[in-house]
């Protein structure tokens, strides 16, 4: 489960640093 929080987080900022991926 820690990785999945992890992961999601990572994505999230991802996300954030770069929205055009989406």
């Amino acid at each position: 489960m820690s990785t999945n929080t992890r992961k999601k987080c990572l994505v999230e900022f991802q996300l954030a640093e770069q929205p055009l991926r989406v």
